[in-house]
């Protein structure tokens, strides 16, 4: 609506200015291209001389809609922007404490603040499908585990799909998809912080770091934080983690 002026346009009464009408009332939401005020109710009988309802919103008699100065076709009222997406970022903060996104900061790995989720994804999952194929998938890395889940969560073979690494690959919390099966050195490092992370239970955790064709490593939690190699069909629980 290119050079035109808006004003407020009352079915009880015209020609009110914007200004004016801002000095006793509060725009407060627009409805089914309606816009609804709130104000004293006193105010509004002595101004629109129109009753208002116990709600303190203007009834019938004095709704009103948002037309165009020229012709009073009324316009169709913007919704308002949606709120902006949590911060994709891991902030290097006190470990243990509460990102701005909810997720928990769980230290760095010298190269990448690295961020968990705020409780464990799985209670207890298996590294492959839980069947009898087993292969080697090509997953060793053991320092980054975002190369491990991608290149699991790409493969199509016997042993598809990899359900922890799947896991924490199709992950949606928090407000972020980016999370993965940390590997086996990022997996240690959270350990160390585990206490101040908080939320884990006293078992072996998967990483997404492959052993063999048959194994896959955990660090034993309730153990030192042991790395072992534990068979792919065993079933454990996933934190997943993500990184600036």
């Amino acid at each position: 609506m290119s050079n035109k002026r808006m004003k407020i346009y009352n079915k009880k009464k015209r020609g009110q200015s914007l200004l004016e009408f801002a000095l006793i009332a509060a725009l407060v939401g627009i409805v089914g291209g309606w816009a609804f005020i709130k104000m004293n109710p006193d105010l509004f009988r002595n101004y629109f001389k129109s009753s208002v309802s116990s709600t303190n919103t203007i009834d019938s008699n004095g709704q009103m809609k948002i037309c165009t100065y020229d012709d009073n076709n009324c316009a169709t009222p913007v919704a308002p922007p949606a709120p902006p997406p949590p911060p994709n970022t891991c902030d290097p903060i006190v470990i243990g404490a509460v990102e701005a996104d909810g997720s928990i900061y769980a230290g760095t790995d010298g190269i990448n603040n690295l961020c968990v989720t705020a409780s464990d994804d799985s209670a207890g999952t298996t590294w492959n499908n839980g069947g009898s194929f087993y292969i080697g998938t090509g997953a060793t890395n053991q320092i980054m585990g975002l190369p491990n889940t991608t290149l699991l969560d790409t493969l199509i073979d016997g042993a598809n799909p990899y359900q922890a690494a799947e896991l924490c690959a199709n992950l949606n919390r928090h407000g972020q998809t980016d999370w993965y099966l940390p590997a086996q050195v990022e997996l240690s490092i959270i350990y160390v912080n585990s206490v101040a992370i908080g939320g884990f239970a006293s078992e072996h955790y998967w990483s997404s770091t492959e052993f063999d064709a048959d194994q896959a490593y955990v660090v034993d939690f309730p153990n030192l934080g042991q790395i072992q190699g534990k068979d792919k069909d065993d079933s454990y629980p996933v934190r997943c983690v993500r990184h600036d």
